[in-house]
């Protein structure tokens, strides 16, 4: 089945062909957005969007998964919703309401808000049933929740910058792509699956399997790649 081949050994690794494919249209995506006036991004938007009904539509039950949910080419969307989110940021940013400094007051009920919209998106996502894999229907609440967290005020959002919190964040992409092999090969080995017992174990492991994989080899990579990319690029400059 089509299942059998993009969740192969790990079941996440869909997510890196899609990520590899969004960096490969990202130049041209980007300037399209950036490079044209307000009627054109209009008629974009509508046009992504009707593009997207017409294909949740249509498409067959049996493929809805591996089309809505896997294809880089209708996940797009997602990404291009991104952009769009980055560019209203960097406004937002840039404008007299970032220096604008909200008290104490204000930034526990925007810290309330945003608890709050977290926990709308785990019960959308519960509801949801078969369409909790159609994006769309979770960006209000995405797009809310980034821009409501990433832009910097006084007072405001302490609760998360928890050291714990900035740790699981920072490893977050790590954690996500081990997840999955975590849970496939400890499920052959243990007899109390699916238990909490599980889960807190599993945690745990992919936890420590993420530290180790984060700083004995995707740092060293990195750090590796830097040295040698950027005295290139200041060449070139």
């Amino acid at each position: 089945g089509r299942q059998q081949v993009y969740f192969s050994y790990n079941a996440v690794s869909w997510f890196l062909a899609n990520i590899l494919f969004f960096a490969v249209v990202f130049p041209f995506v980007f300037r399209l957005i950036k490079n044209t006036n307000s009627e054109v991004k209009t008629i974009l938007a509508l046009s992504v969007a009707i593009f997207y009904v017409v294909i949740a539509l249509l498409v067959p039950d049996n493929y809805r998964h591996a089309i809505l949910y896997i294809s880089p080419f209708v996940r797009i969307t997602d990404f291009i919703f991104g952009i769009c989110l980055g560019l209203v940021y960097l406004k937002i940013k840039n404008s007299e309401i970032s220096e604008t400094s909200i008290k104490i007051g204000g930034g526990i009920l925007i810290t309330i808000i945003a608890c709050s919209l977290i926990f709308l998106l785990v019960v959308a996502s519960c509801i949801l049933g078969s369409y909790r894999i159609i994006a769309p229907l979770y960006w209000p609440l995405i797009g809310a929740l980034i821009l409501l967290v990433s832009i910097p005020r006084d007072g405001v959002l302490k609760v998360f910058e928890n050291k714990a919190l900035l740790w699981l964040g920072e490893y977050s992409f790590t954690i996500f792509l081990i997840h999955r092999l975590v849970l496939r090969y400890t499920a052959m080995f243990m007899y109390f699956e699916n238990t909490i017992l599980h889960v807190m174990f599993t945690l745990i492991i992919t936890l420590l399997v993420s530290y180790l994989v984060e700083r004995y080899y995707l740092k060293p990579i990195t750090q590796w790649l830097t040295k040698r990319i950027q005295p290139s690029m200041t060449a070139r400059s």
